[in-house]
């Protein structure tokens, strides 16, 4: 199947303005993160059925939930478009929440998101991947310990479903986080981003996807798209494809495409380049078949990781706006 840029565009309008109807009172970034989540599934946001899953996720969480608005809706759109969950999926997802804070992980966003990433997990492996990833979080936390917090939840519980040993899968992170190093990549958390994802995308540690990721970085850099480092997980999906420099060029041109249609005047670049680039990818991959670098299974999970990403920073962004307006309005009284 071909990539149709305008065909994406329209549906992505389309879903926007769904959204700015169902959600009103949340930030264009969040609108933009759950629309491009149905045109990345070829669909129109059914407003029925999200507001039905909205107000399940919103009694199942109580009023006093750390859950906020923002993470909320994002879920709501991840639960539905997964095709696998049953109509018990709301119930499901705060079943595995609660099985994630029993075994120690923290009460907090990604935590949701680990478990909605877990709400189509048999019943009968539950437990033991929880357990890895018990496991995996305290070799990590050893690596790097500023960087780890009960918050990766959502990218261990990722690694934690493959089959390779803990350890293994530690030391395959570890292999990115440092080799990334040597590319310009900062030492931050987004960089362990990254290396989990590379880590989840090879069944071994590969040179060849370091220099792919390197080489993405500098063909956006090329295209003056200033990015900040919370795209570099989008930066492993890209470099999947089997020519990376044509498809950050046809994402940079969907990216263009994109902020011409002003959709909201509020949301953020990097909002746009990453939608342009999920959706370019999805399209891409699909197109490559066979010869694809990863299996179809591994690509829809390492993309719902992206969206959770995303999810969490709009929430984080939001925060802060209403931080702000908030000291303003302290400030002029």
């Amino acid at each position: 199947m071909s990539f149709s840029q305008s065909d994406k565009i329209g549906l992505l309008v389309h879903n926007m303005k769904i959204l700015s109807r169902i959600l009103k009172m949340a930030s264009a970034n969040t609108r933009m993160i759950v629309a491009a989540q149905y045109t990345a599934a070829g669909e129109a946001a059914d407003e029925t059925a999200f507001r039905d899953m909205d107000q399940r996720l919103k009694k199942g969480a109580g009023w006093f939930s750390i859950l906020s608005r923002d993470i909320r809706f994002c879920l709501d759109a991840m639960l539905l478009i997964d095709k696998k969950q049953t109509s018990g999926s709301a119930e499901l997802l705060f079943d595995r929440y609660r099985k994630l804070v029993k075994s120690g992980f923290l009460r907090q966003q990604q935590t949701y998101i680990a478990a909605a990433m877990l709400a189509g997990a048999e019943e009968n492996g539950l437990d033991a991947i929880i357990a890895k990833a018990n496991e995996m979080y305290k070799l990590l936390k050893k690596r790097h310990f500023v960087l780890t917090n009960g918050g990766d939840v959502s990218l261990i519980i990722l690694l934690a479903q493959l089959d390779a040993e803990a350890p293994v899968l530690i030391e395959r992170e570890e292999y990115y986080f440092e080799g990334l190093q040597k590319y310009g990549f900062r030492r931050n958390n987004d960089l362990q981003t990254l290396a989990c994802v590379l880590a989840f995308l090879s069944d071994q540690p590969s040179r060849s996807l370091i220099e792919k990721c390197a080489a993405v970085k500098n063909s956006i850099a090329a295209n003056r798209i200033r990015l900040h480092s919370n795209c570099y997980p989008i930066y492993g999906m890209i470099a999947l494809l089997q020519d990376e420099d044509q498809a950050v060029q046809e994402i940079a041109n969907f990216y263009q495409a994109m902020r011409e249609e002003k959709m909201s005047l509020f949301i953020d670049k990097d909002f746009y380049f990453q939608t342009a680039a999920h959706l370019c990818i999805g399209s891409r991959l699909q197109a490559e078949g066979q010869e694809r670098a990863a299996d179809p299974g591994i690509v829809s999970m390492t993309d719902l990781l992206i969206r959770a990403q995303e999810a969490a920073q709009a929430a984080a962004m939001a925060a802060s706006a209403s931080a702000v307006i908030a000291a303003n309005s302290s400030g002029a009284n």
